[in-house]
C-alpha cells in the first residue's frame, strides 16, 4: 500500500499532466511529434493487431513512468534552486 506522501505526489503529478499547458506541449512539441511519427511508422505493419496494441500499451506505460520521474526530478531541482537562492539573501 503506497504511503500518504507518495500518494500525494502521484496526485500532484496527475494534476500537472491534466493541464492545458501539458496537453499543448504533448500535442505541439516538435521532438514529441517526430518520435510519435517514427513510432507510428514502425508499428503500423506489426500483426496481429493484438500484438501491436500490447506493444503500444507497454510503450505508453514506460512513457508515463518516465514523465512522472522527470516531473518529480524537476520539482526536486526547483526546490533545491529556490532553497539555494533563499540562502543567498
Amino acid at each position: 500500500m503506497p504511503d500518504r506522501k507518495s500518494s500525494l505526489t502521484c496526485e500532484l503529478i496527475q494534476a500537472i499532466h491534466q493541464t492545458d499547458e501539458w496537453d499543448r506541449i504533448w500535442m505541439q512539441d516538435p521532438a514529441i511529434q517526430e518520435a510519435r511519427a517514427q513510432l507510428d511508422t514502425l508499428m503500423e505493419p506489426i500483426e496481429p493487431k493484438e500484438l501491436r496494441d500490447s506493444l503500444l500499451d507497454a510503450i505508453s506505460a514506460l512513457t508515463t513512468a518516465c514523465e512522472y520521474a522527470a516531473t518529480r526530478y524537476g520539482a526536486r531541482v526547483t526546490l533545491a534552486l529556490l532553497n539555494a537562492a533563499g540562502n543567498l539573501f
